[in-house]
């Protein structure tokens, strides 16, 4: 046995074919909660067990036969990641980045509306789908729900097929948002049409990384630093916005305000390299390629 992890048994069952024989062991693991357990775990999984790109979901949820019942609900279509409270979620989430979060309301210490409020009020979480989970029917739960900034209300008893099309749903609806802000960001660098927070976030990145253009050496650090945020919440924050990395984001920068200037003819190329930031002509060329498949001397000869 190990603490938050499970237990593996070996059940050797009797098998008859042609002729009696026993069966060769197979071990399973069990990854129900223990009684008292508040501590936040991980749904085991097997040492040699294959990697899944199935989105991941984080089940919060203080009774251990609904803990249960949820994941095995989940189990086919997420990877499920559990917690037995809103502490535990927290903690959770500080170690793993799952795609929605799934919260029951009713829990001791925090519950599931304190627990919503707590990530959406987050700037490295805000984005996470929060659906919360209840046996609370009435209009004015919902509205208190609704109110912390929950993306979907569920009462219990539910249809399981019911619940996992909603969270498959918001999944995907976050996925293509943040395809489409990707390729704004990347394309219209000026012109990014976002929500609230993450509109003043990416204009404020911009504005910071387009006052620099010209600095070889201005660096990721010092685009946190000026964003006043750790260089682990700009990771985060950028990865969700735009799918690219910092050190990404500064390059594709760099290259689009290249790319409008070649084709306005604004300077010779390696003129326009030393503009953007590039103290080596054949490294911009290089980027430069592989980013608009064509080198910049082509683009300037033709102006497009």
């Amino acid at each position: 046995s190990q603490v938050g992890f499970g237990s593996t048994f070996t059940a050797r069952l009797p098998f008859k074919t042609r002729k009696p024989k026993p069966a060769p062991p197979r071990p399973t693991t069990a990854a129900s909660p223990r009684d008292g357990e508040t501590a936040a775990r991980r749904e085991p999984r097997q040492p040699n067990a294959p990697t899944t790109d199935r989105p991941t979901v984080l089940v919060v949820e203080d009774n251990p036969d609904m803990l249960s019942f949820v994941g095995s609900t989940l189990r086919d279509t997420f990877s499920v990641v559990t917690a037995a409270d809103g502490g535990a979620a927290l903690e959770v989430l500080s170690r793993v980045k799952p795609d929605i979060v799934l919260s029951d309301v009713m829990m001791p210490g925090m519950n599931g509306f304190e627990l919503c409020r707590r990530i959406k009020e987050t700037p490295e979480w805000h984005d996470l789908p929060v659906v919360l989970l209840t046996a609370k029917a009435s209009d004015s739960s919902h509205l208190d729900g609704l109110a912390t900034g929950a993306d979907d209300y569920i009462v219990k008893p539910f249809n399981a097929d019911v619940l996992r099309a909603r969270l498959v749903s918001l999944v995907e609806r976050r996925a293509t948002l943040r395809r489409e802000y990707s390729t704004q960001i990347t394309l219209q660098p000026s012109n990014v049409q976002l929500e609230s927070d993450d509109a003043a976030f990416i204009e404020k990145a911009k504005s910071i990384v387009e006052s620099q253009m010209g600095e070889a050496r201005f660096s990721v650090e010092q685009l946190a630093d000026s964003l006043a945020v750790s260089t682990r919440q700009l990771q985060r924050r950028l990865r969700d916005l735009t799918d690219e990395s910092p050190s990404e984001f500064i390059r594709s920068m760099r290259l689009t305000r290249a790319h409008q200037m070649l084709t306005q003819q604004h300077g010779t190329v390696s003129e326009v390299a030393y503009a953007v930031g590039y103290t080596s002509v054949s490294q911009f060329s290089k980027r430069y390629k592989e980013r608009f498949g064509e080198l910049p001397s082509a683009v300037r000869a033709s102006g497009s």
